[in-house]
């Protein structure tokens, strides 16, 4: 095996301050009998002259010690210190946060047992003669690769949640991105950690993410959606006040950010599966959901596995949680926007390869058997499928052949579309008028015809090549059980069985009480969740 096989991660704490220096040494002071306990780079960011640090760079000469001009702002400070930091992980603190200073005091004590052992670096035993650290109640982790200027959109709507900045941290990973996406991230994450080389996938990212995390509620929003400023308070108060809730995710906005009737279309068809699929308590959305850290981690995370890009792999946790006797709620009163882009070509291309393909593959697999009602929607959407190819196949005939009986069993098939999706069609005519919703057949149409293409496509795929893996070098690396970093796609040893989940408690929350859920009045005014991918 490779000389690095027990490479372990290291990371940088870079320690932001504005001109008081009394404040500055008392958060240093917090950490500073452990950090060599992690080896980690210290980097002090002041803006202020450089004689008001030369005390403190004196006694604590081991740090890099930078001083700014007086008057830069805390992001500028940020991505200065960022640029000089040279590990895959990245603190950020604020000499004012006393309690994040502590929290990175237990990141410190905590952190070779972790690197060593792997799993979440709250787990790792420390002194029981500590006093305890005040956690955050909530960890946001959002995957990022190639982000864009819709990621500081996203970043910029979490920053303006009304949830107290102390009761939640913000973890981004980097997905081996080739842009400045570490560089905007650095202006706002309280963690950042860069995977590189090259992309491992969102699922892989959100449980790296995961094992850096502080919070007893863990959330993921993806860098392409903005949340509302009620977001993160309202999903709290759900988990906080239901305990036997063990995730929550609500509906995405109906009007997305980007102009275009694709984009117009995709948002109202997921709206539309969020709330007609309600009483459903397999789903999971990875867009916009927040759910137990203690649950989460007793799943195993996401299926970095078999999933190693934005595929199924929210669906899939969901079953798993479900298995667990997790009851998962989705809230429609809670919203976020989606801000992708949606064109014929994503529209293609997300269906065949990251829906029908990976789903057919793991046909063996439990990810199929959609227990909780989804055969019946699976039953329902073959049907489209097929009857959507016989249409297509008659329209092309009678065109070609001038046959007026095979046209009339074309417009039989159109006239059976319609029927079936009858209710999709009332949705969207009362949020965007009768003349959208007739325009939408088409592309109804064609998404069916696509979607055959696409089990096609996956049935021929796992005859030839079976069920996705990561490749044979991870495969070697699980096997013989080396350590690395970053480290190789988890592969379970026996995968959970959706098909025998234990009873649940209570039964699963309709549309109207989830709606009473959202009304009932409390110091909060709601709950909460957001959105998802899923169609």
């Amino acid at each position: 095996m490779p000389n690095d096989g027990r490479q372990l991660p290291a990371f940088s704490i870079v320690l932001i301050s504005l001109k008081d220096t009394a404040l500055l040494r008392r958060c240093i002071e917090a950490f500073a009998a452990v950090w060599d306990e992690a080896h980690a780079q210290v980097i002090v960011v002041h803006a202020g002259a450089g004689s008001e640090l030369a005390a403190l760079a004196k006694e604590f000469a081991s740090f890099t010690w930078i001083a700014a001009a007086p008057g830069t702002s805390e992001s500028d400070l940020r991505r200065i210190g960022f640029e000089r930091s040279s590990r895959d992980i990245v603190l950020f603190l604020d000499h004012r946060d006393s309690v994040r200073c502590h929290s990175v005091a237990t990141l410190c004590r905590n952190w070779r047992t972790w690197a060593e052992t792997g799993g979440r670096v709250l787990g790792a035993p420390i002194s029981t003669t500590e006093e305890s650290i005040p956690y955050p109640y909530l960890s946001v982790v959002m995957p990022v690769r190639n982000g864009g200027p819709r990621f500081l959109i996203a970043l910029q709507a979490l920053a303006l949640s009304d949830l107290a900045r102390d009761s939640w941290e913000l973890v981004i990973v980097d997905d081996g991105s080739t842009d400045e996406t570490a560089v905007v991230a650095a202006q706002y994450a309280d963690k950042l950690l860069r995977l590189r080389p090259g992309a491992r996938g969102p699922g892989y990212a959100r449980n790296r993410g995961f094992e850096l995390t502080l919070g007893d509620f863990l959330g993921f929003v993806n860098a392409d959606v903005m949340v509302q400023t009620d977001t993160l308070r309202n999903a709290v108060t759900v988990l906080s006040q239901h305990p036997e809730v063990g995730a929550v995710f609500g509906s995405c906005e109906a009007s997305p950010m980007t102009r275009g009737f694709l984009s117009q279309y995709r948002s109202l068809v997921q709206r539309f599966y969020h709330e007609s699929t309600a009483d459903d308590p397999c789903i999971f959305s990875s867009a916009c959901g927040i759910v137990r850290s203690s649950i989460f981690e007793e799943a195993g995370g996401y299926d970095e596995w078999h999933f190693s890009r934005r595929q199924l792999e929210d669906l899939e946790l969901g079953q798993r949680l479900r298995s667990l006797g997790a009851r998962i709620i989705p809230h429609p009163e809670i919203r976020a926007t989606h801000i992708r882009k949606w064109t014929l070509r994503r529209i293609v291309a997300t269906e065949i390869f990251d829906r029908a393909v990976p789903r057919m593959r793991l046909a063996k697999q439990e990810l199929l058997t959609d227990p909780g009602g989804s055969p019946r929607r699976r039953r329902a959407k073959n049907l489209k499928i097929g009857v959507s190819w016989l249409g297509a196949i008659c329209g092309v005939l009678a065109w070609h052949q001038h046959s007026l009986p095979i046209a009339f069993a074309a417009l039989g098939c159109l006239a059976i579309m319609l029927v079936s999706n009858g209710s999709q069609l009332a949705f969207f005519a009362r949020e965007r008028g009768v003349r959208f919703a007739a325009c939408s057949v088409p592309v109804d149409l064609f998404y069916y015809v696509v979607a055959g293409i696409g089990i096609a496509c996956g049935w021929v795929v796992r005859q030839a090549f079976g069920e996705p893996t990561p490749g044979a070098v991870a495969e070697a690396y699980v096997e013989m059980g080396v350590k690395r970093w970053p480290p190789v796609p988890i592969k379970r040893i026996a995968r959970y069985s959706v098909t025998a989940a234990p009873p649940i408690s209570k039964r699963p929350m309709q549309l109207p009480e989830m709606r009473r859920l959202a009304q009932q009045p409390n110091s909060d005014d709601g709950a909460g969740d957001i959105s998802n991918i899923v169609q």
